[in-house]
């Protein structure tokens, strides 16, 4: 599998990418925990606050730097007058769900559950869709290497005896004198 070097993604470009207006951007920046830093981050960060691995095949990469599609580019891409149909397939508790249909991507991270305009897709997922295929298996973040961004942390604040690495007390070894 080829890994991806790291690339910068500036503010207009971000704008695209969540496809939400200028002044909406700060507010989901803040929802995923994203910080810019010279009028831009990097596409790792904006993977981990998606919950995903930043190292990616190059053909996971190209799709995952798309721009996220909003239902009505969803609806447009496949031929249905009415948005609203993409939402009923994509939620579980409604009368039209549609299990395969591929998960919507929110943006909201769980602060604005019912916020519809925080709900995006990856065009690589309804294409495969649409085609009877296999959805793309994206790399997620492992427990064991990559951090996840803030929003994905319950409480950043461990218990006292969860406390490990340089912040721990030095353990008696056999045979230290004491």
């Amino acid at each position: 599998m080829t890994k991806c070097k790291d690339s910068y993604i500036n503010r207009k470009d971000l704008i695209a990418y969540f496809g939400v207006p200028a002044r909406s951007l700060k507010e989901v920046l803040q929802d995923a925990g994203i910080v810019l830093r010279a009028n831009g981050t990097c596409w790792s960060v904006v993977f981990e606050a998606l919950g995903l691995a930043a190292d990616q095949s190059a053909e996971h990469w190209e799709e995952l730097t798309k721009p996220l599609l909003t239902a009505s580019q969803v609806a447009e891409d496949l031929d249905r007058a009415d948005p609203s149909i993409i939402y009923r397939w994509a939620n579980p508790s409604s009368p039209n769900y549609s299990p395969d249909f591929p998960a919507p991507i929110d943006f909201s991270f769980g602060k604005r559950p019912n916020a519809r305009n925080r709900k995006r897709w990856r065009r690589a997922d309804v294409i495969a869709w649409q085609s009877n295929k296999p959805q793309p298996k994206y790399r997620h973040l492992s427990k064991s290497g990559d951090v996840p961004s803030p929003s994905q942390v319950p409480s950043a604040d461990p218990a006292p005896t969860a406390t490990v690495g340089i912040f721990s007390l030095p353990q008696v070894i056999d045979g230290d004198a004491q």
